[in-house]
Order: C-alpha cells, then structure tokens, then sequence
C-alpha cells in the first residue's frame, strides 16, 4: 500500500536544505516565505537537481497571488503547477495526480522533463 508521509520547513531556505538532502515524490511550497521565496527556492532546488543528475521533483507553489506576473516568474523558476489559495480540493487532487502521472512517466522514460510550457497537461489554475 502507499504511505504519504510530509515535511514541513519553515521557510525557503530550509525548504531547499531539504530538497536538497533528502528525496520527495513532490514539494509543495508558498510562493511568498522568509528567507527565500517560492520562486528562489525553486530556482535553487533546480540547479542542485542539474547538478546532480537528481531526478526532476514536481514542484507545486500554492499562493494567496492570482497576479499573472507571478505566475509567470514562477514558471520561469521551474515550478511545474501554481494554485491560488483557498484551494478546492477537488482541483488539488486533480492537479496532484497530473503532476504524479508525469513524473511517473518521465521517470519510467528515464529522460530529462521537457522545459515547463513544454510539459502537456500540468495546470495552471
């Protein structure tokens, strides 16, 4: 049986320190906290990964932001979904199980993701 378990960091640059130790199936961030913000984070969490040969994680910023200007920079730091808050289940379960059946096939290929804005199918609500 599959068992979800979580972290929790307190701000972006644990978030990274924890990215970066550890292996996650997917992160779940604010796109504003200390430290760094969601889209710095995000950018950090990228470069490790390249630098590693670490499998992509989809990342998923959840924001009280519906400005298209941050949903952009987020995209642009790698963020493969963006949801404003408050969240409908719904919609966050269905975009969890995109972001799972994407990483679960590009994994399965064994070949780098596509650039975001290449990638079929992620949300962007």
């Amino acid at each position: 049986s599959d068992v979800c378990s979580s972290d929790l960091a307190r701000d972006g640059q644990e978030a990274v320190t924890r990215a970066t130790t550890d292996a996650y199936d997917l992160i779940v961030m604010d796109l504003f906290m200390p430290e760094r913000d969601g889209r710095d984070a995000t950018r950090a969490i990228r470069v490790h990964e390249a630098q590693t040969q670490r499998p992509r994680t989809p990342i998923l910023v959840l924001t009280a932001s519906a400005q298209e200007e941050d949903r952009r920079a987020a995209r642009a730091a790698g963020v493969d979904a963006f949801l404003t808050k408050p969240v409908d289940f719904i919609t966050l379960a269905a975009t969890l199980e995109e972001m799972r059946a994407v990483a679960t096939s590009e994994n399965t290929a064994m070949s780098q993701p596509a650039p975001f804005g290449n990638t079929p199918n992620l949300p962007s609500r």
